[in-house]
């Protein structure tokens, strides 16, 4: 299939398909201002702009080998999204360094204000996980332009995770979640997993995730840092 390695779908799996949607969305703005200014109009074969289409709405592993099996030429792109290929990023922060606002798994717990212990319902839907564990409301932190609810979880006086929320209305969400993702990319590189509605960091000192989750007609966007330290407890 124009020259794609045999085994180009099993090549692609570890791709990066967010980053590759965002190289080949850019690659493509790019190529239509470029004819504009010539005054042309840039057309595809409409089995080209569906898979385009459904790889856009949906990036992941399945729309990328329907979009690469009608447009081989894009497979460079897919390939090079892969861990290292010339795409991909490798980010310049650990899980523990990983900031939002001005907190991180290495704050101190006399600087986190105002805590605010979850009440006996509220454990109900956030129960404690390990022996000591005790989960906080915390002050909001901003993110992002936007204020996002922050919560943390200690044991022994030690931050072992931390969550950050944000409520969306749905004409809000893409453009939040396109920035969120940009922001843990930039910090921690491309994901090592991603699958529908979520992306997953895993580093040797412990993992964040990005979630994107719709409950009725709200959207809520959470990041969730853990320490590895968990493994000892």
């Amino acid at each position: 299939m124009n020259d794609l390695p045999s085994n180009w779908k099993e090549m692609i799996r570890r791709c990066s398909f967010f980053t590759a949607r965002r190289v080949i969305a850019d690659i493509l703005h790019v190529g239509t201002q470029q004819a504009a200014a010539r005054g042309e109009v840039v057309t595809w074969k409409k089995e080209i702009g569906d898979a385009w289409n459904l790889f856009a709405e949906n990036p992941c592993y399945e729309t990328a080998v329907g979009f690469v099996a009608v447009e081989p030429t894009c497979f460079k792109y897919f390939s090079g999204c892969c861990p290292g290929g010339a795409l991909h990023k490798t980010g310049s922060l650990t899980v523990m360094d990983f900031y939002v606002g001005c907190y991180s798994l290495e704050t101190n717990i006399a600087d986190l204000h105002i805590l605010s212990e979850l009440s006996s319902q509220e454990y109900e839907f956030f129960p404690r996980v390990f022996k000591g564990e005790v989960i906080y409301h915390a002050v909001p932190v901003e993110l992002l332009g936007r204020k996002w609810e922050f919560m943390v979880s200690l044991v022994n006086g030690r931050i072992i995770k931390w969550a950050a929320s944000l409520e969306l209305r749905e004409n809000e969400v893409a453009e939040m979640v396109q920035s969120t993702f940009q922001h843990c990319e930039w910090s921690l590189g491309s994901p090592t997993e991603e699958k529908q509605g979520w992306f997953f960091w895993d580093k040797s000192d412990g993992n964040v995730i990005l979630q994107v989750a719709q409950l009725a007609d709200v959207f809520d966007i959470s990041i969730f840092a853990t320490s590895r330290e968990i493994r000892k407890l």
